[in-house]
């Protein structure tokens, strides 16, 4: 089976407000691990970038868990998005991804 080479996502009204988006957990392993740098190419422009781990109790107090998200502040203005767009992830090479709408 060919390694998965995009990652989209419908966008929440939060992610826009917070300025990130969200990976889903099953998709984790199609980016980097978290922490570690790359390279966001967006309009041809290129950023540097990592996946961030949040600690969240979103679940209840006895639920403790992580989720992984890519901040977007950088791009804002650059980049615009709102809610229920839907944004791709491209793998270009190792430590390359395009995002496109």
């Amino acid at each position: 089976m060919a390694k998965e080479q995009t990652y989209q996502r419908k966008v929440s009204a939060e992610e826009v407000q917070e300025g990130y988006i969200f990976i889903l957990k099953d998709f984790i392993k199609f980016f980097p691990k978290p922490n570690v740098p790359f390279k966001l190419k967006v309009d041809g422009d290129e950023y540097d970038t990592h996946v961030e781990i949040v600690d969240c109790w979103c679940m209840g107090p006895n639920k403790p868990h992580v989720h992984y998200r890519i901040s977007i502040r950088s791009l804002q203005g650059k980049f615009p998005i709102h809610r229920n767009n839907v944004v791709k992830f491209t793998r270009q090479e190792d430590g390359v991804y395009t995002l496109a709408k």
